[in-house]
């Protein structure tokens, strides 16, 4: 037994890493990884102005080969303070959250077991190993890269995967990124 990430996460039957960090457990066919290299999502689609009556939604993508579980991983909304925001099995919720490989996974704000910050126009999302090292970000609005995410719009990977660039999109929420075409009247 061990708190999985060390010192923060629930207790887990993990593979014992006598005097050494204790990772996140990646279930792969006949193993357990626990190195941030084998950590395969990113955050694939953000909406911080839905469509009424929708709420913010963060989806997160697996663009690896293994199933990722997703325990003591952690979103936040401020790279200057991790260890805000929302981890992944924190107390009261699964322990066992799971993207396959090449699936999707959508928290929408304020549901039960996901995040609690909402989004503004100059924004960011981050995708926390632990509570120093990022596997994956986004920001958006002028303070960032002076794109505004118009309403109903949502801010992407295009394509989908860690080798997308982010741009605005049609909102596809848990499935795979579509361009969103601006019409200028």
């Amino acid at each position: 037994w061990a708190r999985l990430p060390s010192g923060r996460g629930s207790f887990q039957t993990t593979t014992p890493t006598r005097g050494e960090f204790n990772g996140i457990s990646i279930v792969v066919p006949d193993r357990v990884v626990t190195t941030l290299e084998e950590v395969t999502v990113v955050i694939n689609e953000v909406v911080n102005s839905p469509a009424a009556p929708d709420l913010d939604w963060i989806e997160l993508y697996n663009y690896g080969t293994a199933a990722v579980n997703m325990a003591g991983l952690r979103l936040t909304d401020e790279a200057t303070n991790p260890g805000d925001g929302y981890y992944f099995g924190q107390p009261g919720c699964s322990t066992n959250i799971v993207i396959e490989a090449e699936e999707y996974f959508v928290l929408t704000r304020d549901e039960q077991c996901s995040f609690d910050f909402g989004f503004g126009n100059n924004d960011q999302v981050i995708l926390w190993f632990d509570l120093e090292t990022m596997i994956s970000s986004t920001a958006f609005g002028p303070k960032y890269n002076g794109t505004i995410v118009p309403s109903g719009v949502s801010w992407g990977r295009l394509p989908n995967g860690r080798e997308g660039s982010f741009t605005t999109l049609i909102p596809t929420k848990g499935s795979a990124n579509q361009e969103a075409i601006m019409v200028m009247h």
